[in-house]
C-alpha cells in the first residue's frame, strides 16, 4: 500500500471513530463494555461498593483509589514500620489480568480478603492443602484387546465411590462394567489432587 493511500486510509478510520463518538454523545446512547467473561464493565460515573477491613492495633494505613474510567475502587493497605509491604483489594463488577494473576485481592472473595491482607504484609503465613479424592489405578484397554478380559459387575464410577481402603481383588484384571477401561488396583486408593485445593492461613 502507497504511503498517500495508507495515510487517506487512517484519515477515514480516525473521521469515523470522531463521528461515531459524537453520535453517541449526542443521542445519549451507552456503549456498553464487557469483560472476557460478558461482565458489564462499568463507567466512571458509577462506583463498585466496597469495604475497608479494620486493622485496629497493626500498624497499617488505608487509602482508597477509585477509577477515573471504570467502576473499580482500589482499597490500598501499607505497613506503617514497613513500606516495602503492602496489599490492594479491587472491587469491581468486573474481573481483569491483575486479579486473574494475583496482582490484586479479589474482594469479592470476601472468605479471604482480611487473611490475605495480613499475609502479603508479612502478619500470617499460608499454606496450600490440596482436595483429595477416591482413585484406582487403572488403564483404556483398545476394541482388539477387550475380548482377552472379563467385563466385571461394576462400572468405574461405582467403584470409585467405594470407601477408601475396599478391597477390589475380585475386580483386578477384570474390564469395568460398560466401558473399556481395566482395573489394576486392589484396593481404593485416597489421592491429593494438586490442581484444585485451599489455602489454610496461620499465624
Amino acid at each position: 500500500m502507497e504511503l498517500r493511500t495508507l495515510n487517506h486510509t487512517l484519515h477515514d478510520i480516525s473521521l469515523l471513530l470522531l463521528q461515531t463518538k459524537y453520535i453517541l454523545k449526542t443521542y445519549n446512547i451507552m456503549y456498553i463494555r464487557e469483560d472476557i467473561n460478558g461482565a458489564v464493565i462499568g463507567g466512571y460515573e458509577s462506583e463498585a461498593s466496597y469495604h475497608v477491613e479494620d486493622f485496629t492495633g497493626y500498624p497499617i494505613e488505608v487509602s482508597v483509589n477509585k477509577a477515573s474510567s471504570t467502576e473499580s475502587v482500589y482499597v490500598i493497605y501499607k505497613r506503617t514500620d514497613d513500606l516495602s509491604k503492602s496489599a490492594t483489594v479491587r472491587f469491581s463488577w468486573h474481573t481483569c489480568n491483575g486479579v486473574m494473576f494475583g496482582d490484586y485481592i479479589d474482594g469479592n472473595n470476601t472468605s479471604i480478603v482480611r487473611n490475605e491482607i495480613l499475609y502479603r504484609l508479612g502478619f500470617k503465613q499460608k499454606k496450600f492443602v490440596p482436595f483429595t479424592k477416591h482413585y484406582i489405578c487403572k488403564e483404556s484397554v483398545g476394541k482388539k484387546r477387550m475380548k482377552q478380559y472379563e467385563m466385571c459387575d461394576k462400572t468405574i464410577e461405582e467403584l470409585v465411590k467405594l470407601p477408601i481402603g475396599t478391597d477390589l481383588s475380585e475386580y483386578v484384571g477384570k474390564i469395568a462394567k460398560d466401558s473399556n477401561i481395566l482395573i489394576k488396583s486392589d484396593k481404593v486408593l485416597l489421592v491429593e489432587d494438586h490442581h484444585y485445593g485451599r489455602y489454610e492461613y496461620f499465624d
